[in-house]
């Protein structure tokens, strides 16, 4: 059903506006007759956008499934999206990529401003210095990003969009044990559900490189 759904997309504009508008639970009451696939939409949802199907619009959902191939692809372990992690974490990502910045990394700076105009842009720090540039990534989540101050000032469908785009909340947690005792009952160790604190448990075995250097 939802590769119909992202399929429609190339069928113009007027989908991807009557999409846009829809959240994403609309087309779980329309296109699904049971209680256990809708349950189960829902759980996918927040196990994979940290938010709820009517916190957000159906066709960033058609968006997003499309770009990981298809939704059964996101979700997978088994050559899908699942399947690899990075050792020692994604946080090694960035601190690779900070020790080859070297100095040009600033931490502790606090951003209030930024500013535009025909030379570039500049970032003005709390303590009152400046950085410039030639283009700016603001890679905050968009209500924090809209507390910051702009010159010139955000057109005000961008500045609503900041109002009216809560970030979902979620929390990871890891629990280590010094066996997998589950597989003794014939158990995988994943699981899903569409109630209570853990919505969607699964297992990590151990990494058997080391972290990247």
């Amino acid at each position: 059903m939802c590769d119909t759904l992202v399929s429609l997309t190339d069928d113009g504009p007027l989908f991807a506006k009557n999409s846009d508008r829809d959240a994403n639970e609309a087309q779980v009451h329309r296109n699904l007759r049971t209680p256990t696939g809708r349950a189960y939409f829902r759980v996918v949802c927040v196990a994979v956008f940290a938010a709820e199907t009517s916190d957000l619009s159906l066709l960033h959902a058609l968006f997003y499934s499309h770009s990981g191939t298809d939704l059964e692809t996101l979700i997978s372990t088994d050559r899908g999206a699942q399947q690899d992690r990075i050792v020692g974490g994604s946080i090694r990502i960035a601190e690779n990529m900070a020790a080859d910045l070297g100095d040009r990394v600033r931490l502790s700076a606090v951003v209030n401003r930024i500013g535009q105009d025909d030379t570039g842009v500049s970032v003005v720090l709390r303590d009152g210095s400046a950085v410039t540039g030639s283009h700016v990534i603001v890679t905050l989540p968009p209500t924090l990003a809209g507390r910051l101050d702009y010159e010139p000032a955000l057109p005000s469908w961008r500045d609503q969009l900041t109002q009216r785009l809560p970030a979902g909340s979620v929390i990871k947690a890891y629990a280590a044990y010094d066996e997998p005792f589950w597989r003794a009952d014939g158990l995988n160790g994943q699981a899903a559900s569409d109630r209570g604190r853990s919505r969607s448990p699964s297992t990590t075995p151990r990494p058997a490189g080391r972290p990247a250097s």
